[in-house]
């Protein structure tokens, strides 16, 4: 009964640092993640970039910067297909958009293509699409860099 308990316990407070290691918000603002040694708020730009290696990566770092990179204004953020539906502050338009790691990823999750109207990706890898596909590799790591030379 005892080790169930510490398990319980243990399983409870590694589920709430990594919440509050994650803790950011869609609208936008940067207001960053907690360092979980101080529990005190880290701005995004002052943390560490690590370049991500999997789609919930990607839609963590896409998330905190939709609106400061892109104009986006994330107004739905979900499992489901669509990802997200933003609002393009230049367009003034709601768009439905697919996050993938990869491009080509949207194939591998057999998504239907008009169930959305652009795929956001870190790393594009067709050659040729009818939907519009927006690649953040090299916009996301420039800002980065950037904010790093700043700091």
């Amino acid at each position: 009964m005892g080790l169930v308990l510490f398990f319980a316990v243990c399983v409870v407070a590694a589920t709430a640092l990594y919440y509050l290691a994650h803790n950011t918000n869609n609208n936008g603002n940067d207001t960053g993640v907690y360092d979980i040694v101080s529990m005190e708020a880290v701005p995004l730009h002052k943390k560490a970039f690590a370049e991500p290696k999997n789609e919930t990566e990607f839609r963590e770092i896409f998330e905190s910067l939709a609106s400061k990179l892109y104009g986006y204004k994330i107004s739905i953020s979900q499992v489901k297909c669509p990802d997200l539906l933003v609002y393009d502050k230049n367009s003034k338009k709601t768009i439905r958009a697919e996050l993938e790691y990869r491009a080509s990823d949207f194939f591998k999750h057999k998504h239907k293509w008009d169930a959305v109207d652009m795929i956001i990706c870190w790393h594009n890898d067709i050659k040729k699409s009818d939907i519009p596909i927006i690649e953040c590799k090299d916009r996301i790591t420039e800002y980065y860099k950037n904010m790093a030379g700043a700091a």
